[in-house]
């Protein structure tokens, strides 16, 4: 048997072994992802993870999606719930 920390629980729960960095991804830069070059599943699918990871994080998402010459691109940006800035 081992005690985990709050952080082990939490990446335990979490699946540390996620496709996606999405501490990076949530760090409240802008980031363009291109499906079929970043993520494989569908666009809502992949901006519904989105705002499941960020509400975990405790934070909010915005998310825009844009078709560009036949690719669909979706930018990304995470914020603090607290601060109100969307």
């Amino acid at each position: 048997m081992k005690k985990l920390s709050s952080q082990e629980a939490y990446e335990f729960k979490s699946n540390v072994r996620q496709k996606y960095d999405w501490g990076t991804l949530l760090d409240g830069s802008n980031w363009v992802m291109v499906q079929g070059k970043d993520f494989d599943c569908s666009t809502k699918s992949f901006r519904n993870r989105c705002y499941r990871y960020a509400r975990e994080r405790g934070l909010g998402c915005n998310t825009h999606i844009r078709t560009i010459q036949g690719e669909e691109h979706m930018l990304i940006r995470a914020y603090n719930l607290a601060d109100g800035n969307r």
